[in-house]
């Protein structure tokens, strides 16, 4: 074992004292030819297809071992003489660390699929532009952790909170992490505060932060629709009305979802929960009978998740109250 005394210390294996057949079996070092890249960039180029460099941090890191490798502990670290270190993952310099991370990325890539990939991320970079909050600080949460209310502080230039609020909402289409904070901000296109305007800025600086995230359609998907629907009773604390919120799946692909405040006051989680399956399934009946106009095949019956059992139980229960008549 080797150390490195000018900076923190780091584990390196002695790969040059491994035998080939005894502490692994084969090794190798997957590296393009320069005719291949430069077949790629007059290919890209003539069909105009986009080009992205890829790094991964600490690679050869995260290779999973197939062998029982054990190794001397480094001069310095006391432990008993007849303790030696196993490994459970890869140090660097051990032979077959190059071909265990192919390996890994492949199954990686295998397990992603080819489909298409949706991104906004031109979009994004232009609004983070326009805003003037291209060296803002980065946050990795969409909303801040406060509870937005109507009179939140002082109030601000509408037209400020407007082009923030218009710019996430369009992104909205192809984000559905946003979907609960563009319905939350629109709550306050009227009279907007401080606050509300520091929640869409917040928001920005997220998608800033995250450009690059989309929607994926595999192209081995299937025709099975999905549907997953919830519902947050009495959210709000100003009407005190419930938030339901539902996502529709065309076999692996997301392709529906919504996030909006209910109509009416449910009187407890269930009644909530019951509506949000209502709505869930108006959008079900609405795509399932788009697909069949465009004769694609629906696999029947609709798979449907919901997290209340009473509200399931009332779904399967072909016999009402009084009491449950009120929701309709």
């Amino acid at each position: 074992m080797e150390r490195w005394k000018d900076t923190k210390p780091v584990w390196w294996q002695k790969g040059y004292n491994q035998i080939e057949g005894v502490d692994y079996i084969d090794s190798f070092l997957l590296v393009a030819k320069a005719v291949i890249v430069r077949l790629l960039l007059v290919a890209a180029t003539s069909f105009g297809w986009p080009m992205h460099i890829l790094d991964i941090n600490n690679a050869f890191l995260h290779g999973y071992l197939n062998e029982d490798i054990y190794m001397t502990p480094p001069d310095g670290y006391v432990v008993p003489a007849w303790k030696v270190c196993k490994l459970n993952r890869f140090l660097y310099a051990l032979k077959q660390v190059s071909r265990q991370w192919n390996a890994e990325f492949t199954s990686q890539l295998e397990a992603y699929g080819h489909g298409m990939l949706l991104t906004q991320q031109k979009y994004i970079t232009d609004l983070v532009r326009d805003i003037g909050l291209e060296h803002a600080r980065n946050t990795t949460t969409p909303l801040p952790g406060i509870r937005l209310q109507s009179d939140g502080g002082a109030t601000c230039l509408i037209q400020n909170y407007i082009d923030g609020w218009l710019g996430v909402c369009c992104i909205s289409t192809w984000r559905p992490d946003i979907s609960y904070v563009t319905q939350q901000l629109s709550q306050f296109l009227q009279h907007p505060c401080q606050q509300h305007l520091d929640a869409a800025f917040h928001l920005v600086k997220y998608l800033k932060d995250c450009p690059s995230k989309g929607l994926f359609f595999s192209a081995a998907s299937s025709f099975d629709l999905s549907a997953h629907c919830d519902a947050d009773w009495a959210s709000c604390a100003e009407s005190r009305r419930s938030l339901a919120g539902f996502c529709i799946f065309f076999g692996s692909s997301l392709v529906s979802w919504k996030t909006k405040k209910q109509n009416a006051m449910s009187r407890s989680t269930t009644e909530a929960e019951y509506r949000s399956m209502g709505a869930t399934s108006c959008e079900l009946t609405w795509i399932s009978y788009l697909l069949r106009d465009l004769h694609i095949p629906v696999h029947t019956p609709i798979l449907f998740f919901c997290d209340n059992k009473a509200a399931i139980h009332i779904v399967e229960n072909p016999f009402f109250t009084n009491e449950l008549n009120t929701w309709r």
